[in-house]
Protein backbone atom coordinates (compact mmCIF):
# COMPACT_ATOMS: atom_id res chain seq x y z
CA UNK A 1 0.00 0.00 0.00
CA UNK A 2 3.00 1.90 0.81
CA UNK A 3 4.49 1.82 -2.46
CA UNK A 4 1.07 2.46 -4.00
CA UNK A 5 1.13 5.83 -2.43
CA UNK A 6 4.52 6.50 -3.32
CA UNK A 7 3.58 5.64 -7.11
CA UNK A 8 0.70 7.07 -7.26
CA UNK A 9 2.12 8.59 -10.98
CA UNK A 10 2.49 4.99 -12.32
CA UNK A 11 -0.55 3.56 -10.99
CA UNK A 12 -4.39 4.26 -11.82
CA UNK A 13 -5.62 3.73 -8.51
CA UNK A 14 -9.65 3.61 -8.51
CA UNK A 15 -12.17 5.40 -10.32
CA UNK A 16 -13.22 8.52 -9.28
CA UNK A 17 -15.60 11.88 -10.97
CA UNK A 18 -13.75 13.78 -13.76
CA UNK A 19 -11.31 13.77 -16.19
CA UNK A 20 -7.62 12.82 -16.23
CA UNK A 21 -5.29 14.00 -18.56
CA UNK A 22 -4.59 11.51 -21.82
CA UNK A 23 -1.35 10.76 -20.82
CA UNK A 24 -2.34 9.83 -17.44
CA UNK A 25 -2.11 6.55 -16.39
CA UNK A 26 -5.20 4.70 -16.58
CA UNK A 27 -8.07 3.80 -13.45
CA UNK A 28 -6.82 0.44 -12.20
CA UNK A 29 -3.63 0.07 -14.62
CA UNK A 30 -0.05 0.19 -14.08
CA UNK A 31 2.40 1.79 -15.87
CA UNK A 32 5.66 -0.10 -16.41
CA UNK A 33 8.39 0.73 -18.62
CA UNK A 34 6.36 3.23 -20.25
CA UNK A 35 3.48 0.46 -21.23
CA UNK A 36 -0.08 0.81 -19.08
CA UNK A 37 -0.93 -3.26 -18.12
CA UNK A 38 -4.62 -2.87 -17.85
CA UNK A 39 -6.70 -3.87 -14.77
CA UNK A 40 -8.61 -7.10 -16.37
CA UNK A 41 -4.68 -8.86 -16.48
CA UNK A 42 -3.14 -7.54 -12.76
CA UNK A 43 -6.57 -8.20 -10.93
CA UNK A 44 -5.19 -9.90 -7.75
CA UNK A 45 -5.44 -9.24 -3.89
CA UNK A 46 -1.48 -8.27 -3.91
CA UNK A 47 -2.19 -5.44 -6.44
CA UNK A 48 -5.37 -4.08 -5.39
CA UNK A 49 -3.14 -2.71 -2.29
CA UNK A 50 -1.17 -0.49 -4.70
CA UNK A 51 -4.42 0.99 -6.21
CA UNK A 52 -5.47 1.99 -2.74
CA UNK A 53 -2.51 3.40 -1.98
CA UNK A 54 -2.35 5.50 -5.41
CA UNK A 55 -6.48 6.22 -5.36
CA UNK A 56 -5.59 7.37 -1.55
CA UNK A 57 -2.65 9.63 -2.85
CA UNK A 58 -4.11 10.53 -6.11
CA UNK A 59 -7.81 11.99 -3.95
CA UNK A 60 -5.40 13.11 -1.28
CA UNK A 61 -3.76 15.62 -3.31
CA UNK A 62 -6.28 16.54 -5.41
CA UNK A 63 -9.02 19.57 -5.20
CA UNK A 64 -12.45 19.05 -4.82
CA UNK A 65 -13.32 22.33 -6.96
CA UNK A 66 -10.81 24.58 -8.87
CA UNK A 67 -11.48 27.49 -6.78
CA UNK A 68 -10.46 26.05 -3.86
CA UNK A 69 -7.15 26.47 -2.61
CA UNK A 70 -6.68 23.27 -0.19
CA UNK A 71 -6.75 19.67 -1.70
CA UNK A 72 -8.57 17.18 0.24
CA UNK A 73 -6.46 15.88 2.22
CA UNK A 74 -6.03 11.96 3.26
CA UNK A 75 -9.44 11.47 4.96
CA UNK A 76 -10.92 11.83 1.35
CA UNK A 77 -8.38 9.55 -0.31
CA UNK A 78 -9.28 7.13 2.40
CA UNK A 79 -12.92 7.23 1.81
CA UNK A 80 -12.10 7.45 -1.76
CA UNK A 81 -10.32 3.75 -1.65
CA UNK A 82 -12.77 2.30 0.71
CA UNK A 83 -15.70 2.92 -1.94
CA UNK A 84 -13.01 1.34 -4.59
CA UNK A 85 -12.59 -1.75 -2.14
CA UNK A 86 -16.40 -2.01 -1.90
CA UNK A 87 -16.90 -1.62 -5.69
CA UNK A 88 -14.50 -4.78 -6.40
CA UNK A 89 -16.67 -7.25 -3.26
CA UNK A 90 -19.18 -8.73 -5.29
CA UNK A 91 -22.82 -8.45 -3.33
CA UNK A 92 -21.18 -6.00 -1.40
CA UNK A 93 -21.61 -3.41 -3.09
CA UNK A 94 -25.56 -4.45 -3.99
CA UNK A 95 -25.73 -2.49 -0.35
CA UNK A 96 -24.79 0.70 -0.83
CA UNK A 97 -25.90 3.52 -3.25
CA UNK A 98 -22.51 3.61 -5.47
CA UNK A 99 -23.48 6.55 -7.47
CA UNK A 100 -23.90 9.04 -4.32
CA UNK A 101 -20.50 7.50 -2.51
CA UNK A 102 -18.96 8.15 -5.60
CA UNK A 103 -20.21 12.04 -5.18
CA UNK A 104 -17.99 14.12 -1.69
CA UNK A 105 -20.97 15.11 -0.88
CA UNK A 106 -22.93 12.28 -1.79
CA UNK A 107 -20.92 10.11 0.49
CA UNK A 108 -21.23 12.72 3.25
CA UNK A 109 -24.71 11.86 3.03
CA UNK A 110 -24.39 7.89 3.39
CA UNK A 111 -22.23 8.07 5.73
CA UNK A 112 -24.31 10.42 7.85
CA UNK A 113 -27.20 8.03 7.62
CA UNK A 114 -25.63 4.64 8.20
CA UNK A 115 -24.59 6.55 11.52
CA UNK A 116 -27.54 7.13 12.29
CA UNK A 117 -28.99 3.56 11.21
CA UNK A 118 -26.30 2.18 13.68
CA UNK A 119 -27.07 4.77 16.96
CA UNK A 120 -30.81 5.07 16.68
CA UNK A 121 -33.27 2.59 16.41
CA UNK A 122 -35.92 2.83 13.68
CA UNK A 123 -38.86 2.97 16.19
CA UNK A 124 -36.75 6.28 17.79
CA UNK A 125 -36.65 7.63 14.91
CA UNK A 126 -40.00 7.77 13.63
CA UNK A 127 -41.08 9.32 17.02
CA UNK A 128 -38.29 12.08 16.28
CA UNK A 129 -40.16 13.43 12.63
CA UNK A 130 -43.69 12.78 14.59
CA UNK A 131 -42.70 15.09 17.03
CA UNK A 132 -41.02 17.75 14.53
CA UNK A 133 -44.41 18.95 12.36
CA UNK A 134 -45.61 21.82 11.23
CA UNK A 135 -49.21 22.94 11.79
CA UNK A 136 -50.12 21.31 8.28
CA UNK A 137 -49.49 18.23 9.50
CA UNK A 138 -45.90 17.84 7.38
CA UNK A 139 -42.82 16.53 8.68
CA UNK A 140 -40.20 19.49 8.61
CA UNK A 141 -37.15 18.70 6.59
CA UNK A 142 -34.07 19.19 8.35
CA UNK A 143 -30.46 19.56 6.31
CA UNK A 144 -27.80 17.75 8.54
CA UNK A 145 -24.21 18.26 7.55
CA UNK A 146 -22.15 16.01 9.75
CA UNK A 147 -22.79 12.78 11.30
CA UNK A 148 -23.65 13.99 15.23
CA UNK A 149 -26.36 16.06 12.98
CA UNK A 150 -27.46 13.03 11.29
CA UNK A 151 -27.42 10.93 14.47
CA UNK A 152 -29.70 13.96 16.31
CA UNK A 153 -32.10 14.17 13.54
CA UNK A 154 -33.25 10.92 14.53
CA UNK A 155 -33.65 11.56 18.13
CA UNK A 156 -37.07 13.44 19.64
CA UNK A 157 -36.15 17.14 21.40
CA UNK A 158 -32.80 16.89 19.12
CA UNK A 159 -34.11 16.69 15.74
CA UNK A 160 -34.85 20.03 16.21
CA UNK A 161 -31.48 21.56 16.39
CA UNK A 162 -30.74 19.94 13.35
CA UNK A 163 -30.15 23.07 10.36
CA UNK A 164 -32.75 23.68 8.16
CA UNK A 165 -32.38 23.94 3.84
CA UNK A 166 -30.41 27.37 3.41
CA UNK A 167 -32.50 30.11 0.98
CA UNK A 168 -29.75 29.90 -1.39
CA UNK A 169 -29.76 25.54 -1.41
CA UNK A 170 -33.91 25.63 -2.13
CA UNK A 171 -33.39 28.35 -5.04
CA UNK A 172 -31.16 25.98 -7.18
CA UNK A 173 -34.58 23.33 -6.57
CA UNK A 174 -36.43 23.19 -9.58
CA UNK A 175 -40.04 24.46 -8.86
CA UNK A 176 -41.23 20.98 -7.43
CA UNK A 177 -38.32 20.53 -5.22
CA UNK A 178 -39.07 23.73 -3.69
CA UNK A 179 -42.74 23.03 -3.51
CA UNK A 180 -41.73 20.23 -0.95
CA UNK A 181 -39.56 22.01 1.03
CA UNK A 182 -42.30 24.89 1.54
CA UNK A 183 -44.83 22.04 2.28
CA UNK A 184 -42.50 20.69 4.71
CA UNK A 185 -40.69 23.66 6.68
CA UNK A 186 -41.44 25.57 9.52
CA UNK A 187 -44.60 27.95 9.91
CA UNK A 188 -42.41 30.99 10.44
CA UNK A 189 -40.62 30.23 7.35
CA UNK A 190 -43.20 29.66 5.54
CA UNK A 191 -44.11 34.05 4.41
CA UNK A 192 -40.35 33.64 2.43
CA UNK A 193 -40.28 30.37 1.07
CA UNK A 194 -44.54 31.51 -0.19
CA UNK A 195 -42.60 34.65 -2.17
CA UNK A 196 -39.73 32.27 -3.67
CA UNK A 197 -41.91 29.44 -4.94
CA UNK A 198 -44.38 32.56 -6.37
CA UNK A 199 -41.59 33.54 -8.49
CA UNK A 200 -40.61 30.36 -9.48
CA UNK A 201 -44.02 29.18 -10.43
CA UNK A 202 -44.69 32.20 -12.58
CA UNK A 203 -41.19 31.90 -14.18
CA UNK A 204 -41.93 28.17 -14.87
CA UNK A 205 -42.06 27.79 -18.89
CA UNK A 206 -42.53 24.39 -18.74
CA UNK A 207 -45.98 24.56 -17.17
CA UNK A 208 -49.20 25.09 -18.52
CA UNK A 209 -51.15 28.24 -17.65
CA UNK A 210 -53.86 25.99 -15.49
CA UNK A 211 -50.73 24.23 -14.03
CA UNK A 212 -49.41 27.19 -12.89
CA UNK A 213 -53.06 28.52 -11.33
CA UNK A 214 -53.41 25.29 -9.73
CA UNK A 215 -50.10 25.31 -7.81
CA UNK A 216 -50.39 28.96 -6.85
CA UNK A 217 -53.81 27.79 -5.48
CA UNK A 218 -51.88 24.82 -3.29
CA UNK A 219 -49.84 27.54 -1.88
CA UNK A 220 -52.35 30.22 -0.82
CA UNK A 221 -52.78 28.91 2.73
CA UNK A 222 -55.79 31.49 3.67
CA UNK A 223 -57.02 35.17 3.94
CA UNK A 224 -53.49 36.46 4.29
CA UNK A 225 -51.48 34.89 1.95
CA UNK A 226 -50.42 37.69 -0.69
CA UNK A 227 -50.68 34.97 -3.64
CA UNK A 228 -53.52 36.30 -5.85
CA UNK A 229 -53.99 34.89 -9.20
CA UNK A 230 -53.48 37.32 -11.81
CA UNK A 231 -56.28 38.00 -14.48
CA UNK A 232 -54.18 36.92 -17.09
CA UNK A 233 -53.65 33.92 -15.84
CA UNK A 234 -57.05 33.38 -14.64
CA UNK A 235 -57.75 33.92 -18.57
CA UNK A 236 -55.35 31.52 -19.85
CA UNK A 237 -55.96 28.59 -17.31
CA UNK A 238 -59.37 28.55 -18.50
CA UNK A 239 -59.01 29.65 -22.28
Amino acid sequence: MLLGYLSADQIGGYYQPGQRPDKDVGFGAIRVAGHDIPSYLIHNPLLECLQIGATIRRVADSKLRKKDEKPQGIQAGIEAAALGVIEEVPFVRETFDIAKLREPAGRKQVKGQYAESLVVPGIVQSLAKQSDKNLQGKVITRKPQTVPEYIKSGVPGLRQTVPLPTTEEIKRLPVEGVLKVYEASPDWRKPELRRLLESKIRGAKHLSPSQRLELLRRIDLGPQSKVVPRESELAHAYA
